[in-house]
């Protein structure tokens, strides 16, 4: 999400959004805005792998380690 006009800066957040809402916030309704927020927080750190490599990070840890 750097220069503005380069849809390869936006493509990884754009895949993530999508993903976020087809799985959990499509057709749902939340009592309030931090029930939301507590859901999708949790959603995301149950299924974001901390350990994966990735090409868009030139095959870095993500999360790297702390020694």
């Amino acid at each position: 999400m750097e220069r503005t006009g380069s849809c390869y800066d936006n493509a990884a957040v754009k895949f993530f959004n999508a993903i976020l809402k087809k799985e959990l916030t499509n057709h749902k309704v939340y009592p309030t805005h931090n029930h939301a927020i507590r859901n999708m927080t949790a959603w995301i750190e149950l299924r974001y792998n901390h350990k994966r490599l990735h090409s868009a990070i030139d095959y870095q840890n993500p999360q790297p380690s702390r020694h």
